[in-house]
């Protein structure tokens, strides 16, 4: 509760480190697929070690970023059951910094 709850950059930390480890399996499978293209030779010693390497790294980079969308929104449903609002409303027109702000463009 205290982790859903706190900050959500904690959180957001798995869907970015999702969306990096997705990136890098597509780069790599593509630089890979074009390495194979070019010499094929290269690939014949040692059979399947990369398809897995690459398959295992996509579809770990999928979950993470799929936990970490649930989380974000697991979290931001806890926020709004606990009472916090999405966002408010501030009414600024009154500050005195800003007066000479608001007198140029005009109240909004």
């Amino acid at each position: 509760r205290l982790l859903m709850s706190s900050n959500v950059k904690a959180l957001r930390l798995g869907g970015t480190i999702g969306v990096t480890a997705l990136m890098a399996s597509l780069v790599a499978g593509a630089g890979m697929l074009g390495l194979w293209i070019l010499n094929p030779e290269y690939f014949q010693a040692v059979r399947g070690w990369l398809s897995l390497f690459l398959s295992v790294l996509f579809f770990g980079g999928m979950t993470a970023l799929l936990a970490g969308i649930a989380v974000e929104y697991l979290s931001t449903l806890l926020r709004l059951a606990q009472g916090k609002p999405t966002f408010f409303v501030v009414d600024r027109s009154k500050d005195r910094l800003l007066e000479p702000l608001v007198a140029r463009i005009g109240p909004l």
